[in-house]
């Protein structure tokens, strides 16, 4: 007997005080109002949708997030009327607003972002989320999305949440109560995907430089982008490696059933792979839902430089966009305008 199946009637039945309809939940957003809205694949669509319907009554109202990937809706037409977005770090999606300066980008290391609003120095007003159903005790999962969710959604003296039952259960500090979701709208929809680039030669030349790199039973962390994603195809013939990565693709599957990717021989988190979000199919949704081979942390955990000093033989694979004779890595900018921003990646 499952003891934590219930169904959405059941749950929804218990919890009936704090459904509302989509269009009641954002008029409970005021002009002026500081938003952070869940990001990358947990991105609420329903809230999303009726938040940018009512742009025109939302004046001044500024979005936070630290990834996303479905901005572009929100410059259409009138870039520059609708909301004004912040981000914490720079996606394809909303760098060319960020550099025309329709857009604004907080440099700030992912370690550091949580303790920015725990501490009181920047406040939010409003947090959006995407959730799994409650368990028969009330917790939802944050899902593939834990990074700076939880510790903002703990920041917020409004927390609004789409509830998704197709929304994976992970494990780990994912889990925020009922009691602290202020209302909740339900919608049974696929998550958002986000697919990489296949790798060129060049990429697969790289990845096989890189690989002759790192040893067996190293613990690795994989950092944003098409390139380090496409390193992990080549790390094949290696044997009892780790993980302790801001974020997780669909290419670790192969390597976990391949026995690749075994975590066997961390001495942090031995036998976890330890991750602050999942960005890529469905299948990977799948994946980690209800694995406890892989557990979620928000980011202030997982990229805190003592933590990832503890792993033994750690090794971190991130792109960059520059290199001089002299060494300095830029991964941040192109000439004078800004690319990704810093992410992790000095953590």
């Amino acid at each position: 007997m499952d003891h934590l199946k219930i169904t959405d009637l059941e749950w929804r039945n218990k919890w009936k005080v704090k459904e509302i309809t989509v269009g009641e939940a954002i008029e409970k957003i005021s002009p002026g109002n500081r938003i952070f809205l869940d990001s990358g694949c947990s991105e609420p669509p329903m809230l999303t949708k009726e938040l940018i319907k009512n742009s025109e009554r939302l004046i001044d109202t500024e979005i936070l997030h630290f990834l996303s990937i479905g901005p572009k809706r929100f410059f259409k037409n009138k870039a520059e009327d609708l909301f004004r977005h912040n981000a914490f770090f720079i996606g394809k999606t909303i760098r060319e607003e960020i550099n025309k300066g329709q857009a604004d980008y907080t440099p700030i290391y992912a370690s550091e972002i949580p303790s920015l609003f725990l501490t009181g120095r920047k406040h939010i007003d409003v947090a959006l989320i995407q959730v799994s159903p409650p368990d028969p005790y009330g917790f939802c999962s944050l899902g593939i999305n834990v990074d700076i969710v939880k510790p903002l959604t703990q920041s917020s003296p409004l927390t609004i949440a789409e509830i998704n039952p197709q929304m994976p259960r992970t494990l780990g500090n994912s889990f925020i109560h009922m009691k602290e979701i202020d209302f909740f709208v339900f919608n049974n929809s696929p998550l958002l995907e986000f697919h990489f680039d296949e790798p060129d030669d060049v990429a697969n030349r790289i990845g096989k430089n890189v690989s002759g790199l790192i040893e067996n039973k190293s613990t690795i962390h994989i950092g944003f982008g098409d390139l380090p994603n496409s390193i992990l195809k080549a790390l094949d013939d290696k044997k009892d490696l780790g993980m302790h990565s801001h974020s997780i693709t669909d290419n670790i599957i192969p390597l976990i059933e391949a026995g690749i990717l075994t975590c066997r021989k961390k001495n942090f988190h031995p036998e976890k792979i330890i991750t602050s979000f999942a960005l890529g199919s469905k299948k990977l949704y799948n994946f980690v839902n209800n694995n406890p081979f892989i557990e979620f942390y928000p980011s202030d955990y997982v990229c805190n430089p003592r933590n990832i000093g503890m792993n033994k033989k750690m090794v971190s694979i991130n792109s960059a966009r520059q290199i001089d004779l002299t060494g300095q890595v830029n991964a941040a900018t192109e000439g004078y305008q800004f690319y990704s921003g810093f992410g992790e990646t000095i953590d």
